[in-house]
């Protein structure tokens, strides 16, 4: 059974809020905002955002901030931040994939480069710093 949410989605240059499932995606290719989020999600039962998504064109895009924040629906807190540009996940300067604990602490990170996963940090710098150098 999935969870009933209120979606607020950015439509040429209004707000527009209507209650959906979390499994229906049939405004995704139409998502766009260019000053904020493309969508906030909020439980209906608890009044919280879930989800905040950052779009254009239907793309998840945001430059060196992540494009999706999850929240915890009970406390409201992060639980996660995923950093996607043109829709690959993607940051230069660190994990793009973020898991957070209830203390707030991190608990697992995943380095992408344009929607490329890397084994560890290590590796993850050593192409970065190869593709700086303009050698990949």
């Amino acid at each position: 059974m999935s969870i009933i949410t209120k979606i607020k989605y950015k439509h040429k240059d209004d707000w527009v809020t209507k209650k959906h499932s979390a499994t229906d995606i049939r405004y995704v290719n139409n998502l766009h905002n260019e000053d904020g989020p493309a969508v906030i999600s909020i439980n209906t039962k608890t009044n919280i955002k879930t989800v905040k998504e950052w779009r254009i064109n239907g793309k998840l895009h945001r430059i060196d901030k992540p494009a999706v924040i999850h929240y915890d629906e009970e406390t409201g807190n992060t639980t996660s931040e995923m950093y996607w540009q043109n829709n690959l996940l993607h940051n230069e300067k660190g994990p793009a994939v973020i898991f957070y604990g209830q203390d707030k602490k991190i608990l697992f990170v995943e380095y992408w480069l344009d929607g490329k996963i890397y084994n560890s940090q290590e590796e993850f710098e050593n192409v970065l710093f190869k593709k700086k150098l303009a050698i990949i």
